[in-house]
Formats: C-alpha cells, structure tokens, sequence
C-alpha cells in the first residue's frame, strides 16, 4: 500500500490526479472571497446604502465634544472590563 521513500516521506502507490487536487484547493481559497464581493455589491447597491455608509465615515463632531458619549463609554467598558475579569479568570500556574 506505501512505498517508502526514506524516513520522513511516505507516497501512496496510486498516482493522485494533482490537477483535481488543486482545482479544489483553488475553489475553496477563492470562493469566499467571489461570495463576500457579491453581498457587498448587493448590499451597496439598495435603497439608502450609501446614506450608511456616509453615516460610519463622517464624524459628528458635535456628539465628540459630548462629555455625556465619552462618560458612558468610560461607564459601560469599566463594567464589562471587570466581568471579564471575574468570568474568565486565567487558572492558577503550575506549582514547579
């Protein structure tokens, strides 16, 4: 069933079809890629998209001069900071 090369290589006695291998390993490395690029442009595409899109890249420079937005912030990343702590504490090391 093996044939042997030398001690760190075995091949099967059967020829693979390498060109079948590697349409597959190209259609799986790009296909993912062709999907995304589709929902994207079905996405920028509908109705308001790019009223979203401006929404995201324009700052609204009155809501960072706030001080209200940034103690909230400060508030609510505190709070989750120290559940984090206390749910996903790091085990004790290894006594050496």
């Amino acid at each position: 069933m093996f044939v042997r090369l030398d001690s760190h290589f075995t091949l099967f006695e059967q020829d693979l079809d390498h060109s079948l291998f590697f349409q597959v390993v190209y259609f799986a490395a790009t296909f993912p890629y062709v999907i995304l690029l589709i929902l994207l442009v079905t996405g920028l595409v509908q109705e308001g998209a790019w009223d979203g899109v401006r929404y995201f890249i324009m700052p609204q420079w009155d809501q960072l001069l706030n001080i209200q937005v940034h103690t909230s912030f400060i508030i609510i990343h505190m709070a989750r900071f120290s559940i984090n702590i206390t749910l996903f504490e790091a085990p004790p090391a290894a006594s050496r």
